[in-house]
């Protein structure tokens, strides 16, 4: 209930002014009741012994089996697993789940989790698909439950291309019915609905760019970190972290960053229009951003489809020549008229 949170939310915040009094080298973090631990090894130990005797002061109980210890130090590892923490030893592993995301400190990327969320998403659209709603409920439940269900554990790793293609085809055949299937994904998705609501890999990099966005706007601190440790994507391999996967969710959109003195500018490769991520309006930054997805859809359907039938056998006659340049106010503009009429 809301009282109990509420009294979480008090405890933790007076502890946590405890612990930061008293031990300035240690980062923290917290999800209601859920705290997180980093720094030095050491300083870290002492912390959390200070936040157990806080907790015991005030007759608030943990539950040790649920405590985990993460290193990317094998011999830091080895001394977290003889380390006593209120008595009692606590589990060291890899990687853990916290509030639903993979937290790993493998240099291997993890889409585990990713895939099986992916794969829920696509029973729930298969569900939808075998309803027998009209059309226009099964587009509204497929944006609100099952892409939703994609988005959520996906800020820094993206799924599998296999999912993503399998969640797509779901998507289209649960939103617009299987004969939409006949017509190029990247016309539906484009032309006929909003694709960062209805297209799984847009809407995650869209989500996750937004949210990146949030994250760097509160704190200059964390935007400096941010912006340090960007500047080294590429030189080191097989490096997990928040700026390493900020480039793929970039890669997605069809954009590209250059980092200034303040700031990073997302660019489209396509369209070369170029947006602040920190800086200026919200609404004009999800306006290019959702702008920058569209064209990037529509340039990978360029791709597809050969321009040269004498070579290629499966190229289609109908969209020889085909750009990636649409008039979409023409296409938008009867659908408007109609609805106002």
């Amino acid at each position: 209930d809301v009282i109990s949170v509420l009294s979480a939310l008090i405890i933790t915040t007076i502890q946590f002014r405890l612990v930061s009094h008293l031990h300035p080298g240690v980062s923290l973090s917290s999800v209601v009741v859920d705290r997180t631990f980093r720094g030095p090894f050491e300083e870290v130990c002492r912390a959390v012994n200070t936040a157990l005797e806080f907790d015991e002061a005030v007759k608030l109980k943990n539950n040790m089996k649920k405590f985990v210890a993460l290193s990317t130090c094998a011999s830091t590892r080895e001394k977290l697993k003889t380390t006593l923490f209120g008595g009692q030893r606590i589990r060291v592993a890899l990687d853990d789940i916290l509030v639903g995301f993979n937290v790993t400190v493998r240099r291997s990327i993890r889409r585990a989790r990713q895939d099986l969320r992916m794969e829920e998403a696509i029973r729930i659209a298969r569900r939808i698909s075998n309803s027998g709603v009209p059309a226009d409920l099964k587009q509204h439940a497929t944006a609100t439950a099952a892409v939703t269900k994609m988005l959520h554990g996906n800020l820094w790793t993206l799924p599998s291309a296999r999912s993503i293609n399998k969640g797509r085809t779901a998507v289209i055949s649960a939103a617009f019915g299987p004969r939409r299937c006949m017509r190029c994904p990247e016309i539906v998705l484009t032309t006929l609905v909003n694709p960062v609501r209805c297209d799984p890999l847009s809407a995650i990099a869209y989500r996750g760019i937004c949210d990146t966005r949030r994250l760097l706007r509160n704190s200059c601190d964390r935007m400096y970190k941010f912006v340090e440790v960007l500047a080294q994507v590429g030189t080191l391999p097989n490096v997990q972290g928040p700026a390493h996967g900020f480039t793929p969710l970039l890669d997605a959109c069809g954009c590209e960053h250059t980092i200034t003195q303040n700031d990073i500018i997302i660019k489209s490769i396509y369209t070369g229009r170029s947006t602040s991520l920190t800086l200026g309006s919200c609404a004009a930054f999800k306006n290019s951003l959702r702008s920058a997805v569209t064209r990037n859809i529509r340039e990978q359907l360029v791709k597809r489809l050969s321009n040269d039938p004498e070579h290629d056998s499966v190229s289609r006659k109908d969209m020889v020549g085909i750009t990636a340049t649409l008039d979409d106010h023409a296409i938008t503009q009867p659908t408007w008229r109609k609805n106002i009429n």
